[in-house]
């Protein structure tokens, strides 16, 4: 009976293991998504806000006045640098995207490494634990039989003639 409890045990401590590792996990995932969110949208906010702004002041420009050439040189120049701006913010963005996603990659990688490892040992120790079982069984099913021969041979004496009457 004491060896049914420590494989209900074990089978409950591999169960646990497994889904608090999922549960562990998307915790983790959620967790990482809120803060792309978050750096998502303060990137966009600070790149809205420069942008809005400059683009207000080209609109300004453009509507308060003809262009002269060299205002329209500058305006490409502005233009031009805050397109470079936002194509670096944007490959910034993209780099720190898939750090994490090669970081949460590796951690559920590793998490599965360690739930298999776990069940695997578990699965060794319960076959561990059946065989020794059966190895009792089976030395009570020799020790059974030698009681056997020892009482048949009892019956067989004066005495065990008298105690073991057959009907």
């Amino acid at each position: 009976m004491g060896n049914n409890f420590n494989d209900a045990n074990n089978h409950n401590y591999v169960v646990i293991t497994y889904y608090g590792a999922i549960s562990m996990l998307d915790t983790m995932y959620g967790n990482v998504e809120i803060e792309l969110d978050v750096l998502e949208s303060k990137l966009k906010d600070v790149n809205t806000r420069e942008v809005e702004d400059k683009l207000e002041q080209i609109k300004k420009q453009v509507l308060n006045k003809v262009p002269s050439k060299e205002s329209i040189v500058d305006l490409n120049e502005q233009i031009g640098s805050l397109n470079e701006r936002l194509i670096l913010l944007s490959k910034e963005l993209m780099e720190v995207h898939m750090e994490l996603e090669m970081e949460l990659s590796d951690l559920e990688d590793n998490t599965m490494a360690f739930i298999n490892d776990k069940v695997t040992k578990s699965e060794e120790e319960v076959k561990k634990q059946f065989g020794e079982m059966y190895d009792r069984v089976d030395s009570l099913y020799k020790d059974l039989e030698e009681v056997s021969i020892l009482l048949d041979k009892a019956k067989e004496t004066f005495f065990g003639k008298a105690v073991f009457k057959d009907k």
